[in-house]
């Protein structure tokens, strides 16, 4: 029996960037299917649940739904997102995946069992089974 096809949003304003490719690669032979959303505009609270997983950059563009100063000028943006879909869906599966290590985000995510992990940390098939074991995890 073929296994269930695994749903990950991946928000993150690099998603097409070519150091990302053999991430998202891994992910798709690991029988994902990837939705990205290069801006907070794209992004929509109300299909959170569609998903399995949810992998956010911390650093991104505002965009025109989100204001400077909550976001501190994009530098916090997936972090504002991040607060919104666990106050709406506190059951999500939620990985941050960024080049940045901020301590306040660091520790909420500790907080409220988010994961944080380094872009340059991991080799592509790590970063792939470890979401999928995320995933698998009850």
């Amino acid at each position: 029996m073929e296994e269930k096809q695994k749903s990950i949003l991946w928000i993150d304003d690099d998603i097409n960037n070519p150091e990302l490719a053999s991430d998202r690669d891994a992910l798709e032979e690991r029988n994902c299917n990837i939705t990205p959303v290069t801006s907070p505009d794209e992004f929509k609270l109300e299909s959170i649940p569609s998903f399995d997983c949810i992998i956010i950059d911390l650093s991104m563009p505002v965009g025109k739904k989100l204001n400077l100063a909550e976001t501190r000028y994009g530098s916090r943006t997936g972090f504002v997102i991040i607060k919104k879909i666990k106050e709406k869906y506190s059951n999500s599966k939620l990985i941050v995946y960024s080049v940045f290590d901020v301590p306040e985000v660091r520790s909420y995510c500790n907080e409220n069992g988010i994961h944080y992990w380094n872009k340059s940390r991991f080799m592509s098939d790590e970063f792939a089974d470890k979401v999928i074991k995320l995933i698998d995890e009850e």
